[in-house]
């Protein structure tokens, strides 16, 4: 959902929690974003810091899937790289894809100074891959470039 449709999507449930005959208490509406890193918050208009309804909230993977699962973002992603590397035939060929030299030269550098790959280059550990992605993006090293 992009930003302006935030508040339009926030306005239409606080409209719909409102007009339910049926419930007559107090309700919470959530957005359950279960990739971006993050804990949970409330969406604000941007200008004015007011929040586009009290009862609505944001929760991003590292409070959707410790509330949902009872495990951590990274604990998800790792069990479900079980699952893909238990299910991997080895007779299935990977697709090809042409990338430029220049790229994939860049991104062999970028692996090696993070330790993602073996002394011959090969990606040998995947659970190195999902540590590294699950990573808050403050916690990995970045380029000064």
């Amino acid at each position: 959902m992009g930003g302006a449709d935030w508040p339009k999507a926030i306005e239409a449930l606080e409209k719909v929690a409102k007009n339910d005959k049926n419930h007559t208490g107090p309700y919470c509406c959530v957005f359950g974003i279960a990739m971006d890193r993050g804990t949970r918050y409330i969406k604000r208009a941007q200008k004015t810091k007011v929040a586009h309804s009290v009862n609505t909230e944001i929760w991003l993977s590292d409070f959707f899937w410790p509330f949902f699962a009872n495990y951590s973002y990274e604990e998800i992603m790792t069990l479900v790289l079980d699952v893909l590397v238990s299910s991997y035939a080895a007779d299935e060929l990977p697709t090809q894809v042409d990338v430029p030299d220049k790229l994939l030269d860049a991104f062999g550098e970028a692996c090696i100074k993070e330790g993602l790959v073996d002394e011959l280059g090969n990606f040998n550990n995947p659970y190195k891959l999902v540590n590294f992605f699950c990573k808050a993006p403050s916690k990995r090293t970045r380029s000064k470039e």
